[in-house]
């Protein structure tokens, strides 16, 4: 199955598609509405602001397409840092700019008093003892490190099958996997053998 690499005008796009290429999937990297269509997955990338992001969705005349695709319960969408960001309710770093509200949550401005923002570098996930299973962390160490840069999070959501990072005093959700939704606030392009195998069994699912 093909996979659409969704171009907004923002994100890591090149070095997604390096990724891609390595784990042997087939895909494209398009704004197109019948190119998206055509396939049940999508991955949102994303560096860059907040507001600019919904702007850039508006001017292609993608936010409600994207929020009739992602009712489709068997299309799958992958949200990538600002990816990830964009398909919640909003964010203090664009205040009175709506997020695409397909899942439930706001992004607050991250905690600069107990460590340094933007949080960038390499952190862990968090296991939650819920005794929940992740579909796409299968074959990846439980201490395994991904790459983050972000200076806004999710400091909680309703989604049940979550993980989260610590940075200083303060957890933010770094990962979910909910119904058709799967979303990494870390960037699995830049994390190496861990990031390579969280996209190659989101892709081959």
């Amino acid at each position: 199955m093909s996979v659409v690499v969704l171009d907004y005008g923002l994100g890591n796009i090149r070095s997604l598609s390096w990724a891609l290429e390595r784990i042997g999937c087939v895909h494209s990297i398009s704004s197109d509405k019948k190119t998206i269509e055509s396939s049940q997955k999508l991955i949102i990338p994303g560096v860059g602001s907040f507001g600019e992001a919904r702007k850039n969705l508006d001017n292609l005349d993608l936010t409600d397409f994207i929020k009739f695709y992602a009712k489709k319960t068997t299309n799958k969408i992958f949200g990538i840092c600002l990816g990830m960001q964009l398909l919640f309710e909003g964010s203090e770093e664009s205040p009175g700019v709506s997020g695409l509200s397909v899942l439930k949550g706001f992004y607050k401005k991250l905690d600069a008093e107990t460590s340094h923002v933007p949080h960038m570098g390499w952190n862990n996930l968090e296991p939650l003892k819920t005794g929940l299973n992740f579909s796409y962390l299968s074959s990846i160490k439980v201490d395994a490190d991904f790459y983050f840069v972000h200076s806004y999070g999710l400091l909680d959501t309703t989604s049940k099958k979550h993980l989260k990072s610590l940075r200083g005093n303060q957890h933010f959700v770094s990962y979910i996997e909910h119904q058709n939704f799967t979303c990494t606030q870390f960037h699995p392009e830049k994390s190496h053998l861990p990031g390579l195998t969280l996209l190659k069994n989101w892709v081959n699912a």
